[in-house]
């Protein structure tokens, strides 16, 4: 065997598996050689080969009289000129960000705070109409009057949405998006009785949406930046790079607390939620539980699930509720009975499905389920101590569910509400599942669902590329349903994905048809 590495073979091993194994150079030179030659070691790098020619550095002179670095600066000063012969749509919009916030700084009522959201309004209104956008573009709810709340010994004022002094929107690194065309500028939805708490501040820069009776406690941050550990270090991060931004909601009644910052992969802070004071986290948030830094779940709040989801009360009704005790009494009572009606009915998990569970090693799996319908399969994953994710949940059986999961002492489960047949799909994890430097995957080692509906080939096909795409290497999907269900065409979909069959059959126990794919 020559001592010489197979460069196709190494690039070859790379691109399949992310890691150059030492089992896999011990198989390909000769016994006593090192594995790695000269060309391998920082001494005998080229510098050229790591440098992108297209990307151009030079000196910029600097001038006392001029004022103004950079393009976008000196856009935005001749803007604010009138000297600007064509004005770019990030110019347009940068120039309304900027003076959001110059403005907010001489908040200092609550009648500051109200009719600044309504200048807030109009500013937007004006520059959709500059940019050519639709009139939903940007949106916010200024509708409601001011609500006097009195309790015990004194009384509370909830304005309807408003800014406190300081509070702004921010973009980050516009300079690098000169030619970002105006449908791409980012849409801004902001509900009703929103409140920025003072110095709070929200990085539009890609689509937010502020549900109703969201509130963003003093010196809070929605960062929406990737401080990516294979890009540029310090300075040198500064780059488009860090421009793209995902999207992020923020859920009715959310809360985030004074001085938390919530991060790049935060897409989603769910229903009644809240993120802890000083907390930082940098995942999506589940419904009605309170979450602390790097995502760690505290609490749980099935009883205002209970009374949200079933009466769906108004934010005038919500502020009289004082009793928050009494309820969860209530509710306990209610789901005691629940658990006893539950006890006489057969499970509703296959065998099958609790042997792909129990293959799993506990605490480094992660596994989601598209359908959780009362939460069997999620309480007994938290059981083990796996992490597991709930989406599509329906609404009345969120209490139900976080319950369960409670009962079983683990807080490992985040539900995420939202109606699956409409086929917005918008299950957790960014885009890239795996990292292509480290190998290392973010994404479920088991995704189940189960109880299908019959539905439309084509959107069954996309709930099962969508089940893929979040999959780890070599994961598990189980699809099943309760009455027999024509798997064949999900099958030879299957291989376009691609996935591998892995078993086909019925559950013995539970007569459910269920179908099982590897993913390749």
């Amino acid at each position: 065997m020559s001592s010489r590495l197979n460069e196709k073979q190494v690039d070859l091993n790379y691109l399949n598996n992310n890691v150059l194994a030492a089992e896999f150079y011990n198989s390909i030179v000769e016994p006593n050689v090192r594995p790695f030659s000269s060309k391998y070691l920082p001494t005998s790098w080229d510098k050229s080969e790591f440098i992108n020619e297209k990307i151009s550095v030079e000196s910029h002179a600097y001038k006392e009289e001029a004022g103004a670095i950079g393009a976008l600066e000196v856009q935005l000063k001749q803007h604010c000129e009138g000297t600007l012969e064509r004005v770019r749509p990030i110019v347009h919009y940068v120039a309304a960000l900027k003076e959001l916030r110059k403005k907010s700084q001489s908040i200092s009522s609550f009648h500051d705070e109200i009719n600044f959201v309504h200048w807030v309004k109009d500013r937007f209104n004006d520059l959709s109409s500059t940019l050519g956008l639709s009139a939903h573009h940007f949106s916010i709810d200024t509708s409601g009057e001011p609500l006097l709340v009195k309790e015990g010994l004194g009384e509370h004022v909830i304005s309807p949405t408003h800014f406190e002094n300081g509070a702004y929107l921010s973009h980050p690194h516009p300079d690098h998006q000169l030619d970002m065309a105006a449908e791409d500028i980012p849409q801004i939805k902001i509900g009703k009785y929103v409140r920025f708490g003072k110095n709070a501040s929200v990085n539009a820069g890609g689509n937010i949406t502020i549900e109703d009776g969201v509130w963003l406690s003093p010196g809070s941050c929605l960062l929406r930046q990737d401080h990516d550990p294979y890009g540029r270090p310090s300075v040198a991060s500064r780059t488009v790079a860090m421009t793209r931004q995902p999207p992020i909601t923020l859920a009715q009644f959310a809360w985030v607390g004074r001085e938390a910052m919530v991060g790049w992969d935060a897409d989603y802070i769910g229903k009644s939620a809240i993120v802890a004071t000083r907390s930082f986290l940098n995942s999506w948030v589940g419904d009605y539980s309170i979450t602390g830094a790097h995502g760690k779940i505290i609490q749980y709040m099935p009883y205002k699930a209970a009374i949200m989801e079933s009466l769906q009360p108004s934010l005038e009704d919500v502020l009289k509720i004082s009793d928050w005790e009494k309820i969860n009494r209530y509710w306990l009572q209610a789901y005691a009975l629940f658990e006893l009606e539950q006890k006489g009915l057969p499970s509703v998990l296959s065998e099958k499905l609790k042997e792909l569970l129990a293959c799993l090693p506990t605490k480094r799996s992660k596994v989601l389920d598209m359908h959780p319908e009362k939460g069997e399969f999620l309480s007994l994953a938290a059981s083990r101590s796996i992490t597991a994710d709930g989406v599509f949940v329906a609404d009345t059986a969120v209490a139900i569910i976080l319950q369960r999961v409670q009962n079983t002492g683990n807080y490992t489960v985040r539900l995420k509400t939202a109606d699956p047949w409409t086929f917005h799909l918008n299950l957790p994890l960014a885009d890239a599942v795996t990292n292509v430097f480290t190998g290392k995957s973010s994404g479920y080692d088991l995704v189940v669902n189960n109880n299908v509906k019959k539905i439309p080939t084509q959107e069954f096909r996309l709930l099962l590329a969508e089940a893929t795409r979040v999959s780890n290497k070599n994961g598990k999907i189980f699809f099943s349903t309760k009455q027999p269900h024509d798997y064949q065409e999900l099958i030879a979909y299957s291989k376009q994905i691609p996935l591998s069959l892995h078993e086909q059959g019925v559950d013995e126990k539970t007569r459910q048809h269920y179908v099982v794919f590897s993913k390749i």
